[in-house]
């Protein structure tokens, strides 16, 4: 990551890992994505601290037993910062081992205002994943922020490929995300077929009626 942060086009570089679990407290229990990040995730990425509100607690995740949770997860879960919960995940090489509970504090308690993603998505920091996930539970990424995401990412990508050595995939948000945005783009399409339509069809009435009335 600290390679990557000296690719000129970068903007930050945020080394993550990705693992899947089941958040249980005394009143609830969630489906979560656990992003296990650096406790200085704040200061590494701007840019997503400016979209983070904090509405209880407070984000540090400076301690290895900590979680940040969206006010959505925390209505599900009906916890407050400070509260413990317990982190059930599956242990195993073969992911099919014996689970294991870990319990944790809530340390904040965030809103990005996106209900849908945040009810889902929780943050750890970055060295509770070794204790927590097998090695094959967990995607290993380095999440990168570019000036113009928008533009041509080929020469930014090989420079970040470059950066990042031997070993590493680079992925745009463009080859994540291409299913939706074939999605997007067929409803697009779609949509101006039928506005089209609906357009040929009150021309071809305002035309009949006023032929209808001159004649």
């Amino acid at each position: 990551a600290a390679a990557i942060r000296k690719v000129p086009q970068v903007v930050a570089a945020v080394p993550q890992r990705i693992g899947t679990a089941m958040i249980v407290s005394a009143r609830g229990a969630s489906g979560a994505s656990i992003r296990f990040v650096p406790p200085e995730l704040f200061d590494l990425d701007k840019g997503f601290r400016s979209f983070v509100v904090i509405r209880e607690g407070d984000a540090r995740l400076d301690q290895a037993d900590t979680l940040l949770v969206s006010s959505a997860m925390a209505v599900t879960l009906g916890v407050n910062a400070g509260d413990t919960v317990n982190i059930l995940t599956t242990w195993g090489e073969n992911l099919s081992g014996l689970p294991r509970l870990t319990p944790v504090r809530v340390s904040g308690i965030y809103d990005t205002g996106y209900q849908e993603l945040d009810a889902a998505l929780a943050y750890a920091p970055m060295v509770l994943a070794d204790r927590i996930l097998s090695p094959r539970a967990a995607r290993a990424m380095i999440g990168v922020k570019v000036r113009d995401p928008f533009g041509s990412l080929a020469s930014v990508s090989r420079a970040i490929a470059v950066a990042a050595g031997d070993g590493a995939r680079v992925a745009t948000w463009r080859e994540i995300e291409y299913v939706r945005l074939s999605s997007f783009r067929t409803t697009k399409a779609l949509l101006l077929f039928i506005m089209a339509l609906i357009v040929v069809v009150a021309c071809v009435n305002v035309s009949s009626s006023v032929l209808m009335i001159l004649f």
